[in-house]
């Protein structure tokens, strides 16, 4: 447990995201990759992936910006997003009902899902990376500071509009 919280370091939280789930998904990604190329060939497999990187690279660019801010990050989804598709689809083809349990059970179990589903549990992790306090880490005092000085900010501000009631007080 770290000094001055009620529930142990997160560090053990994010081993599944830091070490076991890279690893289940790289075995999956290299079945699948197997089962990709049992069903189709290398140059319909080759064809798809540059087809599809070319629909995930064009729609980052021209409709989900905010989702690639940079360059780098789109052309490593445009990548990825691919790899991903074709891996699943040749888990389902090659274990049928089987591979689409894995396919789903990966998805619904990967970090940013499982960072959006629990917000307190990327609040945390991040307090853990960024040195910023947790939720759970904020004292009653903290919060009373906190609403202290909001009060006084306001008291402040009202001040500006009317500056004969700031004098006043």
């Amino acid at each position: 447990m770290r000094p001055g919280t009620r529930h142990p370091s997160p560090v053990l939280r994010g081993a599944w995201s830091a070490v076991v789930w890279p690893v289940l998904a790289g075995v999956a990604t290299a079945l699948g990759a197997v089962g990709a190329y049992r069903a189709s060939t290398v140059l319909g497999l080759l064809a798809t992936f540059l087809l599809l990187g070319a629909l995930t690279a064009g729609c980052l660019f021209c409709i989900a910006l905010e989702l690639a801010p940079t360059a780098r990050e789109a052309a490593r989804r445009a990548i990825t997003l691919p790899v991903a598709v074709l891996a699943g689809w040749g888990l389902v083809s090659a274990f049928n009902l089987y591979g689409l349990l894995v396919v789903v059970a990966l998805a619904a179990t990967s970090p940013p899902v499982t960072r959006r589903l629990s917000p307190r549990l990327a609040d945390r992790a991040d307090a853990v990376r960024g040195g910023r306090p947790a939720p759970d880490d904020v004292t009653p005092y903290d919060r009373l500071e906190r609403e202290r000085v909001n009060r006084r900010f306001e008291e402040l501000v009202s001040g500006l509009d009317d500056p004969g009631e700031a004098q006043e007080r």
